[in-house]
């Protein structure tokens, strides 16, 4: 056999292992979005209420950090999960304690406040979103009862203030946080 026909042979064989290779590579790649698709079901079914034993979790604790746990079917797992403080993501967790943090913020900033409606001349102030001008504004209410998010301030002043420092939590607040 001359030098040329071995070359040749050489490069048939070659080409018929790649062929194999890249069939195997195609089974290799549906496999992968077989499994992809199988863990996305699973991602997207998974609920706080059918945690099975031995799931990860995350829940806010008492000092205001993000745990991560293991799902045991424990009194204390019933517990977290009875209040809403159970979270399937880290990142949920996160936006829950930012939010919470921000309502805190909210809170001590109204300093107590109380609306009392039965004074129709009595001003409530309040922060709400805009989304046609993707801003946050400041409102008041007299007479009638409205459910803002983040309660009322007694003036004007104080309103402003507190969105006006917490502008970038605000517009979060309002156009992301899911409320977990």
């Amino acid at each position: 056999m001359t030098t040329i026909q071995e070359m040749r042979k050489v490069i048939n064989q070659a080409e018929e292992t790649l062929e194999e290779l890249y069939e195997n590579v195609e089974e290799m790649k549906n496999r992968l979005e077989e499994m992809e698709l199988e863990d996305k079901r699973e991602q997207e079914q998974k609920t706080i209420y059918n945690l099975e034993i031995g799931d990860k979790f995350y829940h806010l604790n008492t000092y205001g950090d993000i745990r991560e746990d293991v799902w045991g079917n424990y009194e204390l797992d019933r517990c977290l999960m009875n209040v809403g403080n159970i979270y399937l993501t880290y990142e949920d967790a996160e936006d829950e304690l930012r939010a919470r943090r921000l309502i805190a913020k909210a809170k001590k900033s109204q300093k107590g406040f109380k609306p009392g409606w039965d004074s129709s001349m009595k001003e409530k102030h309040y922060i709400r979103y805009n989304s046609h001008y993707n801003a946050i504004e400041t409102c008041f209410v007299q007479a009638f009862k409205s459910l803002p998010r983040l309660e009322y301030w007694p003036n004007k002043e104080d309103t402003l203030e507190f969105a006006n420092k917490n502008e970038k939590d605000l517009i979060w607040f309002f156009t992301e946080y899911k409320g977990y």
